[in-house]
């Protein structure tokens, strides 16, 4: 068995059922965009919504750990 592997499973409390698009994980976070245009951010303890305010084309994050997403049409946006 894998010593790294961990079989864990995240608190969903809100109860958000999601396929995931594209992911973006900082030190702290892991953040993904699913396949219906929704952003959420995962921690140790929970999976919670992000507000966004469009179209995601694109995500990153920074050396600080923030999210970066690119919005159609609107910018560039840090959270």
């Amino acid at each position: 068995m894998d010593s790294c592997r961990r079989d864990t499973e995240l608190p969903n409390k809100i109860g958000i059922k999601f396929f995931t698009a594209a992911i973006a994980a900082s030190e702290q976070s892991a953040y993904l965009l699913t396949t219906d245009g929704r952003l959420l951010r995962l921690t140790a303890a929970e999976i919670s919504p992000i507000e966004n305010v469009g179209e995601v084309e694109a995500m990153t994050t920074t050396t600080a750990g923030h999210l970066l997403v690119e919005v159609r049409n609107q910018g560039i946006y840090e959270y």
